[in-house]
């Protein structure tokens, strides 16, 4: 049941883009709170979020303060996600907003936790 209540906050949110996050942000908010839940099945809802949202909505984000302030944050937390899947759908969203980065954010934010995901020691589980 709680998986079918992500999939319907990740749909609204979605549907809200950045116009009904500046309106409400209580949307967005619940959305960022799946990437940090305890359980990694919730987490990934949080993860293929960010990842979706950042392809459909790569445009409008290229201006926006969010990209760098809430975005960029949580991918970089989901990185670091003992989950390899989670890492993976991590990876994948950051690619939408690769070019659009400067180099400032590259170096400090995401390329310290991109040496950590490639040295992370999967004890816990494999890709397959």
């Amino acid at each position: 049941m709680r998986k079918l209540g992500n999939r319907l906050l990740t749909s609204l949110a979605k549907s809200c883009g950045e116009v009904g996050f500046d309106a409400d942000i209580k949307v967005l908010k619940s959305v960022v709170a799946l990437c940090g839940d305890t359980n990694y099945k919730i987490r990934i809802d949080g993860a293929i979020f960010m990842k979706e949202y950042l392809a459909i909505n790569f445009e409008s984000l290229i201006s926006s303060p969010r990209l760098k302030q809430t975005y960029i944050p949580e991918i970089c937390e989901l990185l670091n996600d003992e989950e390899t899947q989670i890492r993976i759908e991590a990876m994948e969203s950051i690619s939408y907003v690769l070019e659009t980065l400067n180099e400032e954010v590259i170096e400090r934010e995401l390329i310290p936790n991109l040496l950590k995901m490639l040295v992370f020691e999967d004890n816990h589980d494999s890709i397959i």
